[in-house]
């Protein structure tokens, strides 16, 4: 560590953490060199979820803009490695500056990229927790729980939690991770209207809706906007051809603004014709929004094409 006073990013793999004291000596070698070090502002780890690894977390990154949880594998009682995460992002939260000792507030940058449970309640606290908070991946692995953890809510919506969002710092937001059981956290309704400075906005097919396309067309910045088909689309797809399938039931995603206000306004025709949201044939909104996805690509390539000749 003595060589590293300029470290900003740390990347932990199991090499990191050889035994379960481990994080005591990364401890003991920070604490050595608080003095000239630069703060670590970008932590990505791919440990096993233990209470000694997220200690170890603990100790690197008190200062965090960005937190990366990645290919974790949950080791012993989930609830209380929630616990443990949970102080990390409270450690973060707020912080004094070194240099003029004035109060700011951490983590910008929480992605979760690994199969694992998350509870409602954490979710829901993160608003409070991570107030200037830009960037939010969960990954479609990420399963959603119904749980309150130490009182901090059970009654968590999509659009509940972006109401709480701080809407002047809010620039990325992607959920593709899926409820479990009987919790449904509703779609992104109002994100358009609280969240003007959205450019990046991602989510499984079922969290949209026709209103919502048209909203963000409308109003706001979003110019990137990815959909994942529902995880049991296939399932309601009854044809034999994997291509097909494949073909039907994928990622899609359009990467302009002039793409998102045109899907906007195919929304609105659909909503004139009374094309109903779900698809006719098998019942499944991500065979629909799909479809648009493919419609709205058509006609920005017929555009540039008559611009071309």
């Amino acid at each position: 560590m003595r060589h590293c006073t300029a470290l900003k990013r740390v990347t932990l793999n199991d090499y990191a953490m050889h035994t379960k004291y481990s994080w005591q000596a990364w401890h003991r070698a920070l604490d050595k060199q608080a003095a000239v070090a630069s703060p670590i502002e970008s932590l990505c780890s791919t440990l096993s979820w233990t209470r000694d690894a997220l200690k170890l977390m603990a100790c690197l990154g008190s200062e965090l803009r960005e937190l990366v949880i990645k290919g974790w594998e949950v080791v012993g009682p989930w609830l209380a490695q929630e616990e443990e995460f949970y102080e990390i992002l409270r450690l973060n939260a707020v912080m004094p500056s070194a240099r003029t000792g004035l109060v700011t507030f951490g983590l910008r940058k929480i992605s979760v990229i690994t199969r694992c449970e998350v509870s409602q309640g954490l979710i829901q606290s993160l608003p409070i927790l991570v107030p200037m908070l830009e960037e939010l991946y969960l990954a479609e692995e990420v399963d959603i729980f119904a749980k309150n953890i130490m009182n901090r809510g059970n009654d968590l919506t999509f659009s509940g939690l972006i109401s709480g969002l701080n809407a002047d710092s809010m620039k990325s937001l992607e959920i593709y991770a899926h409820p479990t059981g009987r919790l449904s956290l509703g779609t992104f309704e109002g994100v358009a209207g609280h969240l003007p400075k959205l450019t990046r906005l991602g989510g499984c097919s079922h969290y949209f809706s026709y209103q919502i396309l048209i909203d963000i067309a409308q109003h706001g910045s979003v110019s990137w906007l990815c959909t994942h088909p529902d995880r049991d689309s296939e399932g309601g797809n009854e044809s034999e051809d994997d291509e097909d399938k494949r073909a039907l039931f994928q990622e899609e995603t359009l990467e302009s603004r002039a793409a998102v206000q045109e899907m906007g306004t195919i929304a609105e025709e659909m909503i004139s014709l009374g094309v109903a949201w779900a698809d006719e044939e098998g019942g499944s909104k991500g065979a629909v929004i799909n479809k648009l996805m493919r419609l709205v690509r058509g006609r920005a390539q017929r555009r540039g094409a008559s611009k071309g000749r």
